[in-house]
């Protein structure tokens, strides 16, 4: 929490168009970060099946994208620009098939090891997207962008470490017997 802090001040020094909304839209997607393997996880364990854990998990995404844009007012300007262009369209589609793959292998993740692990795997993602996003599309830059990044890396390898450990073994508990 404390990098996206520090990532948050560093868009604030260099950008003029910083929104609140969008810190709170990053809070929200952190918490949900933290349930949403969870829930998977359980799922799993009553018998679900991987494409009904991505089905369910595409459309609590496409709901509540739906309704932060709508109450944005986003919505109807999004949807006309997507059927304006069929280039726009198509990109679309090709970010649907990209992010089924993306889901199924999260869940897969999910199912396979644990949601601590998907969720760190996925923590990196997102900081080497943020990495490339730099080299590949030049902004204005902060030092609160490194101290950020340090920050989050620090915590994506402190978690692993944390989660990898075999669980501390149980004393064995002496059984008293009194003589009556």
């Amino acid at each position: 929490s404390l990098g996206l802090i520090m990532f948050a001040f560093a868009d604030r020094s260099v950008s003029p168009k910083f929104s609140l909304f969008g810190i709170f839209l990053v809070f929200v997607s952190v918490c949900a970060d933290a349930v949403v393997p969870n829930l998977q996880k359980k799922m799993f364990q009553v018998g679900a099946e991987r494409n009904e854990v991505v089905f369910y998990a595409n459309v609590f995404a496409v709901g509540n994208m739906t309704m932060v844009c709508y109450l944005d007012g986003d919505l109807l300007d999004g949807l006309r620009f997507v059927w304006s262009s069929g280039w726009v369209l198509s990109l679309v589609v090709i970010y649907m098939v990209v992010a089924y793959f993306a889901i199924s292998t999260h869940v897969a993740i999910i199912g396979e090891f644990s949601a601590v692990t998907a969720v760190v795997l996925a923590s990196a993602r997102k900081a080497l997207t943020i990495l490339l996003s730099f080299i590949i599309f030049p902004k204005p830059f902060s030092v609160f962008y490194l101290f950020g990044g340090a920050l989050v890396l620090t915590s994506l390898v402190w978690t692993a470490k944390i989660k990898s450990r075999p669980p501390p073994k149980k004393k064995k508990s002496k059984k008293i017997v009194s003589g009556v």
